[in-house]
């Protein structure tokens, strides 16, 4: 080999919500009453409830009267029957009544009502006692005017200030009302200061009501009325993400407010709240939080609703199935030379129109990689990182128990335990978005088997809506007649879903269903919408779907129930697709927002069908399977998984479109993965990621734009660090058709062209070093990029390697230079490792510093091929007139050719060779040259001959 070094030439080697609080309306307690409380203003009131009263619960539900049926327990007096009077009692839970009346029947009776109070064993702050003397009809007893008085214990009690009167309350004839200066207010103290007792309200009855036939009979019943402060039953906006300068009403229902005012400049709107609603429109610029408040003497509530406001942005739509490979259906994958798509004998026997329709308008990827299992593709998609960032590395465990003999120590083989965790959702959500989780969540494991824990639930990272997620890999049963449950998998881990227990209803439709009335929610809301229809199917257990039409009759068990699975599946994205064209139903499209809505389709990894085999190609008749192997496996079957990219209704004129026209019909066979989806779909809502989160995946859009050109490294890194039925251990590194798999427990690399073998079937690792040597250090290479600082490095456990270190040293056999640069790798990589180290040369770079000057040449003449610094200059200076002295560095025993040209532009191989074989110096580190000069322009040259 022969270098050439000029002169002159030096190289140096040179990236909300509407919060509405919601409280309890104001709250009465009728003590005896059994379900809805009916105040004497005929407002219904809800019971009180631990959840909304606290220490009044206890008062909810009273027994029953003794001897009676009335309801009340109330005594009742009956004017027409000759004064009949009738006594009632009851106790409930502290408070004891017993009422009794008495009176006469003439024209002005006295009747007395009685009732024995015995203290409350709550603490109450405040209170209004009163006795309601009103039946069924609101027809009310009524005592002639000042006549009546309610006769207590002899000491003083509460504010009455008459020792012998403790209140006196009734019904206002005229009115209907509570006569409030009758009624006793009392605060915690006087409260606490009532003594046990008979107490009875004595007055003279007005005969006139009984002759103009009002009512037949009246009874009491001693009413507890607490005094709340004011409190907001709702605070809501028409929208909750809006454009710049846009106006949005915000509305609000408040109760027993004397003053409503709304922060961020609205001020006081107690002038538009009427009944205790009002509204009022506002304008935003920015993201802007608007808090209202509600007053009155006793205190005051508030409650927070925030717009968000930023450009319009589409609605996405990630429909994510489980254990579904790309054979799995029957739209094609695989295509021939000339781009013609090829059938298998699965394609012709899935049913899958929909996905038909979907892969014509929109764009399949027919090389697109998940993980091997779930929880690690999931884990993908909410944070854009493989396997290697993320650290979860397998599925995850019911019981979050460790997987796989040799199993890293620094997997998280329970998942996302950290509500920090940066997740698709989070970004979104921040951006207006509203980000709906519906199926299967399978992000952690279960924390605790007797209730939903929030780390167990999808909105932990980020989704504001969660339908059907918990920890649960697989459903109990896809039967609503069960509930969707089964022994140990019991129907509130899918929650969300109690309308649908107890029917015919299969858990892929109802998932559906309740997708779509989330999606509604987002309409009524104004806000794009991300939903993640995660489905549970097809992941065992398999059972029949009933809506499935298809002929399955060549199957049976499992293969038919998988089947019917899968036709249920595509139902379901027919029916999302038709409910996006026409939200309300009515059969007219123009409230569509299909047009708006990017619809992504992804499998989410192998297939889990049972007709395949671990690592081999499935039995006739289906052995015409173009891939090996199926989920969980180290073969192409193992991760290969269906993407399909479309708009739910193509639509030229859409403003959405307009930015990413996909092509119809096409198909991209660059490899993509499921770590780009979440890049992809930033990009499509023009959504950044925030600054310092790091992620591993590429954006697609230019794929999908049907841009011609590679757009992302045509490289994918599949990492399963655990043992599956059988299968060891494993890397698989795929660079452009090759593949290296590579086996920890064996220490050993398998080698394979995808192109001409698409199943794997010859090892070509034997035959072929070269690519051998250069993917295992590609795949050593991808690793060193990849890992996450936040976890370290995630190696197995191995007993070959200590520490599980990749080790390639097998791979590189003497004779192996990469890089061409006269250096053995094995004389570059010294440690085997596949990467570059302190004081290694770059087996893959014939010039690790970028000076110029190759590493074996460096080497020779003594320079050093790591520092940039360290680099051949030819100096030129003068000796005499006519000659100049050419220095340039060297070591012994080397032999130079000293060449010229009055052009540079001719190639250096024509140049005149000046002096030949110019031995460099014996004992200085370079060598000096006298050479003569002309009077016209002249260029040397110094080549290194070879040894």
């Amino acid at each position: 080999m022969k270098t050439l070094l000029h002169s002159g030439l030096v190289a140096t080697a040179c990236l909300l919500s509407a919060l509405g609080v919601l409280s309890a309306a104001p709250l009465t307690v009728m003590v005896g009453s059994e379900d809805l409380v009916t105040d004497t203003t005929g407002t219904s009131t809800a019971n009180i409830t631990a959840a909304n009263a606290g220490s009044l619960s206890s008062l909810i539900k009273a027994a029953g009267s003794a001897g009676s049926t009335d309801p009340y327990a109330a005594a009742r007096y009956n004017p027409r029957y000759g004064g009949q009077g009738s006594a009632g009692s009851f106790t409930s839970n502290g408070v004891t009544v017993t009422f009794s009346s008495s009176g006469t029947s003439d024209s002005a009776p006295t009747i007395d009502f009685t009732f024995t109070y015995t203290a409350f064993t709550e603490s109450i702050t405040a209170a209004t006692f009163y006795i309601d003397l009103s039946d069924d009809d609101d027809n009310t007893l009524s005592f002639v005017t000042d006549s009546e008085q309610m006769i207590g214990p002899t000491s003083p009690i509460g504010n009455s200030g008459n020792p012998s009167t403790f209140w006196a309350a009734i019904d206002d004839q005229a009115t209907g009302n509570i006569d409030s200066a009758l009624a006793i207010a009392l605060d915690a103290d006087e409260i606490a200061d009532l003594q046990d007792g008979s107490y009875t309200l004595s007055g003279t009855w007005d005969a006139s009501a009984s002759a103009a036939g009002l009512f037949a009979s009246n009874r009491a019943k001693l009413v507890i009325e607490l005094d709340e402060s004011a409190s907001i039953d709702a605070f809501t906006s028409n929208d909750y993400y809006a454009q710049p300068g846009q106006s949005v009403i915000l509305s609000w229902s408040t109760i027993d407010a004397d003053a409503v005012t709304i922060d961020n400049g609205v001020g006081d709107v107690s002038h538009l709240t009427v009944d205790g609603t009002g509204s009022i429109s506002v304008i935003v610029n920015e993201d802007t939080s608007f808090t209202v408040t509600a007053t009155n003497v006793k205190g005051s509530e508030s409650a927070e609703v925030t717009v968000q406001v930023g450009a319009d942005r589409p609605n996405v739509v990630l429909f994510l199935v489980d254990d579904m490979g790309p054979m799995d259906t029957s739209v094609p994958f695989v295509f021939d030379g000339n781009g013609d798509p090829v059938t298998y004998q699965f394609n012709q026997l899935y049913v899958t129109p929909n996905m038909e329709s979907l892969a014509a308008n929109g764009m399949r990827f027919t090389d697109f990689y998940a993980q091997p299992t779930c929880s690690p593709t999931r884990s993908s998609l909410m944070t854009g990182l493989n396997t290697t960032g993320h650290a979860v590395t397998s599925w995850i465990k019911s019981n979050g128990a460790r997987q796989g003999q040799y199993a890293p120590l620094n997997y998280r083989n329970r998942g996302f335990e950290d509500e920090d965790e940066p997740t698709l959702p989070k970004w979104l959500g921040a951006a207006g978005y509203r980000t709906i989780h519906c199926g299967k969540g399978h992000f952690t494991d279960q924390h605790d088997s007797s209730e939903y824990e929030w780390v167990e639930d999808p909105r932990f990272i980020g989704f504001d809506i969660n339908i059907g997620g918990s920890w649960m890999g697989q459903p109990g049963s896809y039967f609503g007649t069960a509930d969707y449950a089964s022994s140990g998998r019991p129907s509130w881990l899918i929650p969300g879903l109690e309308d649908f227990h107890g029917t015919d209803v299969f858990l892929t439709d109802a998932l559906t269903r309740k997708a779509s009335e989330a999606i509604t929610e987002s309409i009524d809301r104004g806000q794009p919408f991300f939903l993640y229809m995660s489905h549970y199917a097809v992941h065992a257990p398999f059972q029949p779907d009933p809506r499935a039409t298809g002929n399955y009759d060549a199957l049976s068990g499992d293969n038919q129930d998988f089947a019917t699975m899968i036709e249920g599946m595509d139902l379901s994205l027919g029916d999302l697709i038709n409910y996006l064209k026409d939200p309300n139903g009515d059969e007219d499209q123009s409230d569509s927002i299909a047009e708006d809505t990017l619809i992504l389709f992804m499998g989410d990894n192998g297939s889990d069908n049972r007709l395949l085999n671990d690592n081999a190609l499935p039995d006739s008749p289906y052995h015409d399977y173009p891939l090996r192997g199926m989920k969980g496996n180290r073969s192409e079957g193992g991760s290969r998984a269906p993407f399909i990219a479309a708009w739910a209704q193509p639509d030229a004129s859409n403003a959405f479109q307009q930015q990413l026209t996909i092509p119809a019909n096409t198909v991209e066979d660059s490899i993509a993965a499921c770590w780009d989806i979440p890049m992809t779909i930033m990009s499509v809502a023009g959504v950044n990621v925030p600054e310092g989160v790091h992620t591993h995946g590429t954006d697609l859009s230019p794929y999908l734009r049907g841009e011609q050109g590679e757009h992302r490294a045509q490289e994918v890194l599949i990492y399963y660090p655990h043992g599956r039925d059988g299968n060891d251990h494993f890397a698989n590194y795929r660079r452009g058709d090759w593949k290296l798999i590579y086996l920890w427990e064996e220490d050993r690399f398998a080698l394979y062209d995808l192109a001409t073998d698409p199943t794997e079937s010859t090892d070509l690792s034997s035959t072929n070093p070269d690519k051998l040597l250069e993917l295992a250090r590609g795949m050593a290479q991808q690793f060193d990029e990849e890992w996450g600082g936040r976890f370290g490095t995630i190696w197995p456990q191995d007993t070959t390697n200590a520490a599980g270190v990749l080790s390639i040293i097998d791979t590189m056999e003497a004779s192996l230079d990469l890089d061409n640069d006269g250096l053995p790798d094995l004389n570059e990589d010294l440690d085997g490792n596949g990467l570059v180290g302190d004081g290694e040369t770059d087996p893959d770079s014939s010039d690790t510093d970028n000076d110029r000057t190759d590493d074996y040449t460096e080497i020779r003449l003594g320079l050093d091929p790591l520092d940039a610094n360290s680099s051949f200059v030819l100096q030129a200076s003068a000796a005499n007139a006519n000659s100049l002295n050419l220095t340039w560095p060297s070591a012994p025993g080397l032999s130079f050719n000293i060449l010229s040209s009055d052009d540079l532009s001719t190639p250096t191989e024509n140049w005149d060779v000046l002096f030949p074989g110019v031995s460099a110096g014996d004992t200085l580190p370079e060598t000096v040259q006298t050479v003569p000069v002309d009077t016209g322009t002249q260029f040397f040259s110094v080549e290194l001959l070879p040894e």
